[in-house]
């Protein structure tokens, strides 16, 4: 018995089971179209939108670091003074 993994599991693979007779391409290609514009869309409107509202933050400081020379932190980031 070989101990190398990637051996094993190629001895055990299986062939595709072929398309069944009745499998419409044209509504497949028409669903895969769908389905690509859908999670491009979600993607842009949500994900995308998050990620440049958070880099844009960064983005902000790098700016006033370069022109100004100090790192402003936000008061909130800060941890409360000892009295």
């Amino acid at each position: 018995m070989e101990h190398d993994i990637f051996n094993q599991l190629s001895e055990h693979v299986e062939p595709a089971p072929p398309a069944p007779s009745h499998f419409n391409h044209a509504l497949h290609s028409r669903l895969n179209r769908s389905l690509l514009v859908l999670h491009l869309t979600e993607f842009v409107l949500k994900v995308f939108g998050y990620a440049v509202a958070h880099f844009s933050r960064a983005v902000l400081a790098l700016v006033v670091y370069t022109f100004s020379g100090r790192y402003l932190v936000d008061r909130q980031d800060r941890p409360p003074r000892a009295p």
